[in-house]
């Protein structure tokens, strides 16, 4: 038993000693040498890695370091399009106005612009009292700028008066009595030769003068007389421009109101 123990032992010992002795007698170069065969090396194609299962990243990466990468040349942008000008019409030649257009512009009348097909109604004539409780009846319509005036003069007006007294102080108290009874469009009128009238309107026609002294008697007023006015006065025509249908029936409901006025609807004046 102790001689194969030491036979073994003896072998090793010559086996380790043969191994020194069998590298210590070869270089480094030549281990290389035996180790690295040049010739044998092969590089293999990305198709040749994915045939041997390998990752595909890894056959890029591995295509990579062994081949030189091409040069890559950008695509080279074509140029744009050229656009064609844009054709610019030449501006509309504006005919210029004949001579009857250059002659009838529009005109304007108390705030009011008069143009050609207007139509207007006209209202009136009225006194300084009647224009104001007209206007004061037009006021719930908001005419506006539509509503104007026109001063027209009267020559076949007539005058309701009370018969004139020698002195002024008579005529006014005889007025301030009137109006105490709520009279209106009363004044002192001086009708020459030193005596003063009372005047208690005037009326475009006689039945409006007729109408006005039987009013008065009914009230009490006694000695009122209606005539033809001996001399031209200037009263007031309400004029609406344009008037709608509803405007047209209110001034034709307003005008019983006020005897002896006028409505009339025409082409307005210049």
């Amino acid at each position: 038993m102790r001689l194969a123990v030491f036979l073994l032992l003896f072998a090793n010992a010559l086996l380790f000693a043969y191994a020194r002795f069998d590298s210590a007698s070869v270089s480094e170069a030549g281990r290389l040498a035996t180790q690295v065969r040049p010739d044998s090396i092969k590089l293999l194609t990305p198709q040749e890695v994915a045939a041997l299962g390998l990752d595909r990243g890894q056959a890029t990466a591995h295509a990579q370091q062994t081949q030189a990468p091409a040069s890559v040349t950008p695509p080279t942008q074509p140029p744009a399009p050229v656009q064609p000008a844009a054709h610019t019409p030449a501006p509309a030649q504006t005919p210029a106005p004949s001579a009857n257009q250059a002659a009838a512009p529009s005109q304007a009348q108390n705030g009011t612009q008069t143009s050609t097909g207007d139509v207007c109604a006209q209202w009136g004539p009225f006194s300084d009292t009647d224009r104001t409780k007209a206007q004061a009846d037009l006021d719930p319509l908001k005419l506006g700028h539509a509503l104007s005036q026109r001063q027209v003069t009267v020559t076949d007006a007539w005058w309701v008066s009370l018969a004139p007294v020698a002195t002024r102080a008579a005529a006014d108290r005889r007025v301030a009595a009137l109006r105490a009874q709520s009279i209106d469009d009363v004044s002192v009128v001086d009708a020459g030769d030193g005596q003063f009238a009372v005047s208690l309107g005037i009326f475009h026609t006689q039945d409006a003068a007729a109408a006005r002294v039987q009013a008065l008697a009914a009230r009490g007023v006694a000695g009122a007389r209606a005539a033809p006015n001996p001399r031209p006065i200037t009263q007031t025509m309400l004029v609406v421009r344009n008037p709608s249908p509803g405007v047209a029936a209110k001034l034709q409901a307003l005008q019983g109101k006020f005897t002896g006025s006028d409505l009339r609807t025409g082409p307005c004046a210049p």
